[in-house]
């Protein structure tokens, strides 16, 4: 790449991205930016002690793993809506059994006119 200047970072705690500039300046001038708007977002949460510890355990615990706290949080909500969406399986088989029911009556319906035109 011909940009003589770049700055380097992962805002989103995700993904690292790089950013390329012709002029000392502009990076300059674009990392000011790009740092306000992270010092800005920083201060609309507000973290009690216990939450901010909770959160650094959390860190050690995903850091092995290479996984973020948002990596964790995207697959806990995941989880819960996949078990939110699931049945028993008394009742599994009571819509299975109706379906069934259902299918065998559509059936000998069927079979009924079928054989009237034989």
């Amino acid at each position: 790449m011909s940009s003589a200047y770049r700055i380097e970072g992962s805002p989103t705690g995700s993904k690292r991205e790089r950013f390329y500039f012709a002029t000392k300046a502009a990076t300059e001038k674009d990392a000011a930016e790009r740092n306000r708007q992270i010092s800005a977002y920083g201060t609309q949460v507000s973290l009690g002690d216990v939450e901010r510890t909770q959160a650094a355990q959390c860190w050690d615990l995903l850091w092995p793993f290479g996984a973020s706290l948002i990596d964790a949080c995207r697959f806990y909500v995941a989880h819960l809506e996949k078990q939110n969406g699931s049945v028993t399986v008394a009742e599994f088989c009571h819509a299975v059994r109706k379906e069934f029911d259902r299918r065998l009556e559509h059936n000998d319906r069927d079979c009924h006119s079928r054989s009237g035109k034989l």
